[in-house]
């Protein structure tokens, strides 16, 4: 018999982990099928072109992470402690399945005259990530730093959308009750990013609190000072992502130096709740800058 076969059977008839319980539970009860949303509503051609082609690249970054988080869950639900664990991970395989298939239709929405360069400030640190063959490294990295940055983005970019979606209708009176449109359409998006992709990130960061926090009790310190060590490394990849993408954020009306200081301030929240003592500094307007500068000049921005 196989002793991991065997062992996850048995793992079934354990006392449950009630926190990964109650993420299972929530995930079976937000489920949601992105062919029921209407897409037909969903028209950018009247989008200002600049405003577009932002969005349309700002989209291809994320769906590269989402692309790598499908695979990366594969893995953790084989990589699972327990039994809620691996219910809980399945749960986050067909998540991440959805969003790549929904980023998928909305490129195909967004219709840019060539597919978007993915920036190498983000191949850099998913790519890091993805490559962890450590089952602890791969939950901290992709549970809190890359699924913890896309919860971040996405909320940030929902508030930008709105924005967008106000000035539009302002400048077209009307709109506001036409069922299509650039008005109609950014509104929607917004909504789409809060309602659905949003909700599903923030149970895949939460179960990433609960399970490092779970592995963390029982690594000894030596695993625990690797880990804190692998958390700067990958800090400062992580700092590099927005100020690369200043122009494009400021077209969509996003502070890039806030969003930066959001996703740090939002990751230092999910490390201290996990259990670890690293934190990382919060980014600088003189940072943005030089970082924005330093950024290969060969790259899609």
């Amino acid at each position: 018999m196989n002793a991991h076969l065997v062992s996850a059977y048995q793992q079934c008839f354990a006392e449950p982990q009630r926190s990964q319980r109650r993420l299972y539970e929530m995930a079976k009860r937000d489920q949601w099928n992105s062919d029921a949303l209407p897409w037909d509503r969903l028209d950018f051609s009247s989008l200002p072109p600049p405003l577009r082609e932002a969005l349309s690249g700002l989209c291809a970054h994320v769906h590269y992470g989402e692309v790598a988080s499908l695979l990366a869950a594969a893995r953790a639900v084989e990589q699972a402690d327990d039994s809620e664990s691996r219910l809980f991970a399945s749960t986050q395989v067909i998540d991440e399945a959805r969003h790549v298939e929904w980023f998928t239709r909305l490129q195909q929405k967004l219709a840019p005259p060539e597919p978007p360069t993915v920036h190498e400030t983000v191949t850099a640190l998913v790519d890091s990530v993805y490559a962890s063959s450590d089952p602890d490294e791969l939950c901290l990295g992709m549970q809190l730093i890359v699924e913890g940055l896309a919860q971040t983005l996405f909320q940030e970019a929902a508030r930008a959308l709105r924005g967008i979606d106000r000035t539009l209708c302002e400048a077209s009176p009307g709109s506001q009750d036409a069922p299509t449109g650039p008005a109609s359409a950014a509104g929607l998006l917004a909504d789409w990013l809060s309602n659905y992709i949003a909700r599903d990130e923030s149970r895949h960061v939460a179960f990433g609190v609960v399970q490092l926090g779970q592995r963390l009790r029982r690594l000894p310190s030596s695993r625990i000072d690797a880990l804190q060590a692998k958390v700067v490394v990958w800090g400062q990849l992580l700092q590099a992502i927005p100020a690369a993408f200043e122009p494009r954020f400021a077209t969509l009306g996003i502070d890039t130096l806030r969003l930066a200081g959001d996703c740090i301030g939002d990751l230092n929240l999910h490390l201290r709740q996990a259990g670890l003592e690293v934190q990382l500094a919060p980014p600088t307007a003189p940072y943005v800058t030089s970082a924005a500068a330093a950024s290969s000049p060969g790259s899609t921005t």
